[in-house]
Order: C-alpha cells, then sequence, then structure tokens
C-alpha cells in the first residue's frame, strides 16, 4: 500500500466513531486502571499519615499525656498493616493487569484481613481524633470529634484538618470500590459481556459485604 494511501486509512480509521458497546467495553478497562491507581494513591496517603501522626506525637505543643502518645503509636501500627493489606491487593490487581473475572479471588482473599484491619483503624482513628480536637479546644460530643469552635487555638486547629483529611481516606477508600464496580458492572451489560457483569456483580456483592462486617466490627 502506497504510504499516502496508509495515511487516509488510518485516518479514516481514527475517525470512526465508536459504537456504544466498545465504548462501554473501553469504560470497564479505564475504571480497572483507575482502580489499581486508587490503591497505589490509598498506600502513599497512609505512609503520609504515618509521618503527620508520628511528628503530631512529638510535637510538644499538643501537651499530649503518655497514654495519648500510645494511642497515637499503636494506630500508626494498625496504618503499617492497612499499607501491607493494599500493597499486596494493589499487586495483585497489577498481576492480573486488568482481568475482571479475578477481582472476585482478590477481595474474597483479602476480606478477612481488611475487615480486622480496617474495623481497628477506624476505631482508632476516633479515639485519635477526639483526643486532637480536646487538645486544639475543638468540640467533641461523647465520643466523637464534631467540630471546632472560636475557641480552638489557631495553630493546633489548623493542623487538625490534614491530619482528619487523611484518617478519613482508608473508609472512603473502601466505599469506593463499591461505586467502580457498579459502574464496571452496568458497563459489562451495554457492551453485553454478560459473563464479565455477573463476575462483577458477585465481586460487588464482596465488597459490600466487606463495608457491611466492617461497620459492624466498630459497632
Amino acid at each position: 500500500t502506497p504510504p499516502e494511501m496508509a495515511e487516509v486509512q488510518n485516518a479514516s480509521a481514527a475517525e470512526t466513531p465508536k459504537t456504544p458497546q466498545s465504548a462501554a467495553a473501553e469504560r470497564i478497562g479505564k475504571r480497572y486502571k483507575e482502580m489499581l491507581e486508587s490503591e497505589c494513591q490509598m498506600c502513599e496517603d497512609m505512609q503520609q499519615l504515618i509521618a503527620t501522626l508520628t511528628l503530631l506525637s512529638q510535637d510538644k505543643a499538643w501537651k499530649l499525656r503518655p497514654e495519648h502518645v500510645q494511642l497515637i503509636q499503636r494506630t500508626c501500627s494498625t496504618v503499617h498493616d492497612l499499607v501491607r493489606v493494599h500493597s499486596a491487593i494493589r499487586e495483585k490487581m497489577a498481576m492480573f493487569a486488568g482481568c475482571t473475572n479475578a477481582l472476585t479471588e482478590v477481595f474474597t482473599g483479602s476480606q478477612e484481613e481488611m475487615v480486622t484491619v480496617h474495623g481497628e483503624f477506624q476505631t482508632l482513628s476516633t479515639c485519635v481524633m477526639v483526643v486532637l480536637q480536646k487538645k486544639a479546644g475543638g468540640q467533641v460530643i461523647g465520643d466523637r470529634a464534631v467540630g471546632t469552635t472560636l475557641k480552638a487555638e489557631g495553630s493546633l486547629a489548623a493542623a487538625l484538618a490534614p491530619v482528619q483529611d487523611l484518617l478519613v481516606r482508608p473508609s472512603q477508600r473502601v466505599m469506593k470500590y463499591s461505586l467502580f464496580l457498579d459502574e464496571m458492572a452496568a458497563d459489562a451489560r451495554r457492551s453485553e459481556q454478560f459473563d464479565v457483569e455477573k463476575t462483577l456483580r458477585e465481586t460487588l456483592k464482596v465488597v459490600r459485604g466487606i463495608t457491611m462486617d466492617i461497620n459492624e466490627r466498630i459497632r
């Protein structure tokens, strides 16, 4: 084929509009990639949380008692466990390279440990936030930190926001699994990949079970 003709054919192929089915199939791959990137970001966030809490526990401005320092140290230990669990999920997802059929196995294999570690972390992180809110002059009701007040000390209150943001990310990450999988299953149906849809629905059921078990463990 002459070079000019090849260029015309390539341009024509590039301009060919996608069908709804092919577009939906493509989105499944993109969602899988986003899930994998989300796992990578989770591990980075948790390493940042460990560093932040470690520095905070050594900051005399917070006037933390020994038991508060021990609480933060225990929380950091649990965060290390979170990194280990999510690193394993990330590695398995990367190994299967976009194979949605393997997702059920990935989450089923991690289910028990995810529930244990996330449940422990959420309990500890709530206690940490209550301690820090009180030290910063913030508002606490019962065992929940509910916000800052005008009496909150400026520098300490300002330091709360990034810590709180990092502390809530693990639970947000778990809830995000369901959103990803629900969208992927819907696109599998649109692209008429019914076996893939069935597998994704099964994975979605496992993930929702993990979320429910974590919540039950906290209660």
